[in-house]
């Protein structure tokens, strides 16, 4: 007789030593044991259960998690979770007992993970991670769902930062579906399928693919940037101020923002950070400049593999 589950099981692997298979779904018990939808039972004839210390989190039948995909690299499982106002986000556990190694608690059901050159992708509709280091609050309803994430398989902290790594899908054509459902790899390309139709907003129904950089290169631009506001400070001579907000671009950080006059000159180049949820302001002052003359400037932010976008130009402004 084999291993049973008194219910759903929804995702399978096996451990890196190849001695058990870790088993996640939406069960109370494995083989008669908790905890609630993890557990581990040993690849002989009789499916015996394994020891298993972390389960995910079960209330009720209404407000209970569920395990929906799990994945392993040479020492370590990973599993990610969908919840009813629960836990579900993503874990790391040691696969010889289920001792829990990390856990993000990024709101927003996690539908399929992938590991890939030790980033943990996932597939999710998280609306929330302002639980994680470097991850997003909740900006509803700008930005609702970051459904593609990232995050590094192996963190210094208990918990894992998100990666700036942010293509995005819309959730599919009813309010029912989720956007992307299974992730997985090549070494060389992470895949994606769901029920998503678009991809960062261009028609892309249902399967789409990412490349790493050693098979694809780098040529998406940052957003769009608005126009910046030029104005004449109080009291000023010869000087204009160039006002304008950052960009963001979906996998660099760090962008360059050159302010360029009158339709040809660059006048100023510098460097910054931004995120899609914190877009902050940036100024400069154009000293120099003849009184009574007048000036437009538009801004260029191009990410360091020089894929660039510019602004329309601002409205004239006169120098004093």
């Amino acid at each position: 007789m084999g291993p049973t589950a008194d219910r759903g099981v929804h995702a399978l692997v096996l451990s890196p030593d190849g001695s058990r298979v870790i088993v996640g779904g939406n069960f109370n018990k494995l083989n008669g044991n908790p905890p609630h939808g993890l557990g581990a039972v040993y690849t002989n004839a009789t499916g015996t259960s394994a020891p298993w210390a972390t389960g995910v989190d079960y209330i009720s039948d209404a407000r209970g998690s569920w395990v929906t995909d799990l994945v392993t690299d040479n020492d370590t499982v990973y599993a990610s979770a969908n919840g009813q106002g629960t836990f579900d986000g993503r874990l790391a556990l040691d696969p010889a007992d289920g001792t829990r190694r990390w856990i993000d608690n990024c709101q927003g059901a996690t539908q399929a993970i992938s590991l890939l050159d030790g980033i943990l992708y996932s597939g999710s509709h998280a609306h929330d991670c302002s639980s994680q280091p470097d991850g997003f609050p909740s900006i509803v309803p700008q930005h609702p769902h970051q459904r593609l994430l990232a995050e590094p398989a192996k963190p210094t902290d208990d918990t894992p930062a998100i990666l700036h790594w942010f293509p995005n899908t819309n959730g599919g054509p009813t309010t029912y579906n989720q956007g992307p459902r299974a992730l997985d790899n090549n070494g060389n390309y992470l895949w994606v399928g769901g029920d998503f139709t678009t991809v960062n907003r261009k028609a892309q129904q249902g399967l789409t693919r990412f490349g790493s950089l050693t098979v694809e290169k780098d040529i998406n631009p940052p957003q769009p940037i608005a126009k910046p506001q030029a104005s004449k400070p109080d009291n000023s001579t010869g000087t204009l101020k160039v006002d304008w907000t950052q960009t963001w671009d979906r996998d660099n950080r760090k962008l360059k923002y050159e302010v360029i006059r009158d339709g040809s000159t660059v006048i100023h180049t510098i460097e910054a950070e931004s995120n899609f949820w914190d877009p902050r302001p940036m100024t400069f002052a154009d000293t120099g400049l003849t009184s009574g003359s007048s000036h437009t400037y538009s801004i260029r932010a191009a990410d360091p593999f020089a894929n660039r976008i510019r602004s329309s130009e601002s409205a004239p402004a006169i120098a004093g």
